[in-house]
């Protein structure tokens, strides 16, 4: 220990030796410092075990991807599927949670991105209470947004890049809808309905058909002539895929049925 300078934390001397190992310190404290630096800049939080295994280089410990990545990353790859396997209008609202998740972000932590092992459940929380209050998002919008960032992080475990979903243990409920059916009279009105306004028309007829087909809004959207079909004995058919559900709709045209 005499060969050691506390004050100075070098080895005391001029050799050859003292000049390696007094090297060989100062280069371990540049990169000590360098780490701290870095794990700071990344909002780790700082331990002596964590900046060891950042100082060894164990990087699979520090070098996480980020939220907005994995959500990047995930529309990319969807992106060239819209209309084929995937509906505009769904991207579109994953879009949309993508642009809550950083707006959350920036106003709670000023931040444009976190690591991903930083979404916990007070996170989580915390963006459901956003949606709530900032965006005034109902229970049910809320659980569609918190589906897709639990969705994300499926993904990031799927990956590899993290271990456990926080989200597998924070259950939102869903309020129940109570659905009200138009009656004769009520589908009559709307049948019988004038406008001058040709889009008011047009929302009218798809309204209607969607009434007496039972296509949705987006399949009715997403209807082409090729969608239309005459058999051998001269039925009239539409056979179309049902974008949500992916599954062969065939509704004949029933002659009885007079719209106008």
């Amino acid at each position: 220990m005499s060969e050691w300078d506390a004050k100075k934390q070098l080895v005391k001397g001029s050799s050859d030796k003292a000049k390696l190992i007094n090297e060989y310190l100062y280069q371990l404290r540049n990169k000590v410092f360098q780490k701290e630096i870095e794990l700071m800049e990344k909002g780790f939080m700082l331990t002596p075990t964590l900046l060891k295994e950042a100082v060894n280089d164990h990087v699979d410990a520090v070098n996480q991807k980020t939220l907005i990545q994995v959500f990047n990353d995930f529309q990319a790859m969807r992106k060239p599927l819209i209309g084929k396997k995937i509906a505009k209008d769904t991207y579109e609202d994953n879009d949309l949670t993508g642009r809550y998740i950083k707006e959350f972000m920036e106003k709670q932590y000023h931040r444009s991105d976190i690591y991903l092992h930083e979404v916990k459940i007070g996170f989580i929380q915390g963006f459901h209470t956003f949606l709530l209050t900032e965006k005034n998002n109902r229970q049910n919008s809320c659980s569609k947004h918190l589906k897709f960032l639990k969705q994300l992080m499926n993904i990031a475990v799927a990956n590899g890049y993290l271990q456990f979903n926080p989200l597998n243990i924070y259950k939102v409920e869903r309020e129940p809808v109570e659905i009200d059916f138009l009656d004769h009279n009520e589908l009559q009105k709307i049948i019988n309905f004038e406008t001058p306004i040709k889009r008011f028309e047009r929302t009218r007829d798809a309204f209607l058909f969607g009434c007496f087909t039972g296509l949705a809004y987006i399949d009715i959207k997403t209807l082409r002539k090729e969608h239309f079909e005459t058999d051998e004995e001269g039925r009239f058919w539409i056979k179309k895929k049902r974008v949500k559900i992916g599954v062969l709709s065939r509704i004949q045209r029933d002659s009885k049925t007079i719209l106008r």
